[in-house]
């Protein structure tokens, strides 16, 4: 489980709080903190995630939260900015092939959920937008990388039309397939 925070003009992100790590710095996509904390995730269960900012002392405390089906909360990472009352400005969800060994990796999402931090209200995320991106040898987000490729990946609904899935890795690429790109956006509503 990862929880990152990038750098913001004038200021660097401190990791507060790490549950198995003490958190360290990272680059190649930006700069900022992150903790990489190791969870015995079980095939078939469901995870409820959080993420949380309070307001202390003059800074902004991000914090990680999870839990099995409906089992305790554990916190598992903290980070914070040195500002009073900073906001999410959008929010994402991805996996990544963070060890590049190409090994199949699935998840399924349901009930996504924000607060407003001005409305103070719960909404519902309803529209999902789905995208890959590919890094050949060598390729870096500034140089290279490859976005919407038609292979090692697929998304849709569930069966029971109450969540999305995602699936990519796990198949052999070549440079022929490698180049067969093409606008694979998935655009994904919440069934009803």
């Amino acid at each position: 489980m990862i929880l990152s925070l990038w750098d913001q003009s004038g200021y660097r992100p401190t990791v507060e709080y790490a549950r198995d790590s003490n958190g360290s710095d990272f680059g190649g996509e930006g700069t900022g903190k992150h903790v990489i904390t190791t969870y015995p995730w079980k095939v078939g269960k469901w995870y409820t995630m959080k993420v949380k900012i309070t307001y202390e002392a003059g800074k902004s405390v991000v914090r990680q939260y999870v839990r099995e089906d409906k089992g305790k909360w554990k916190q598992m990472a903290a980070i914070s900015y040195p500002v009073e009352h900073y906001v999410f400005s959008y929010c994402s969800f991805f996996q990544e092939d963070y060890g590049k060994t190409n090994r199949q990796r699935a998840c399924y999402v349901r009930n996504a959920r924000g607060k407003g931090a001005v409305t103070g209200k719960w909404h519902k995320w309803k529209t999902y937008v789905i995208s890959n991106t590919y890094f050949p040898q060598g390729a870096t987000w500034e140089n290279g990388v490859r976005w919407n490729v038609n292979y090692n990946c697929s998304c849709g609904i569930s069966k029971t039309g109450t969540a999305i899935w995602v699936r990519s890795g796990g198949h052999q690429t070549t440079e022929q397939t490698e180049s067969k790109i093409f606008p694979y956006t998935c655009r994904l509503k919440w069934a009803k």
